[in-house]
């Protein structure tokens, strides 16, 4: 998990991200998660809780930000995700995408989708 979040480039967690598949699609855990290259959002944005085919996010100990789960294309390769979509809330313009690591390990990428998706951050989730 340091790795990915200190001891690999943009290039290296893109090429890593598309080498993956989906993996087990989290359910009723909470995930800790990390912002790659952005330790000031960390300090505010702690993960996720995902329930069954749901998730919020947990913002300065509160759980905010309602999105459904599914699996479906990415943004970075057309390949399976896990997709978190926000759609229908105050963040619909995010998507967010995750691929598993091993076992308790995601990395994925939040895209703004207000025009062509575009990465706004990586992180990685640790159930």
């Amino acid at each position: 998990m340091n790795d990915l979040r200190f001891g690999c480039s943009a290039a290296e967690y893109d090429a890593l991200y598309r080498a993956l598949g989906p993996g087990t699609v989290p359910q009723n855990a909470t995930a800790q998660g990390f912002v790659k290259g952005n330790p000031v959002a960390e300090l505010v944005w702690q993960g996720k809780v995902f329930g069954t085919g749901t998730v919020t996010n947990r913002v300065v100990g509160l759980e905010v930000f309602p999105a459904s789960v599914s699996v479906g294309p990415s943004y970075a390769d057309g390949a399976p995700a896990i997709l978190i979509d926000y759609a229908g809330g105050p963040l619909g313009f995010i998507r967010d995408e995750i691929r598993q690591v091993q076992p308790g390990v995601y990395m994925g990428f939040a895209y703004d989708r207000s025009g062509a998706p575009r990465v706004v951050e990586r992180f990685i989730l640790v159930l």
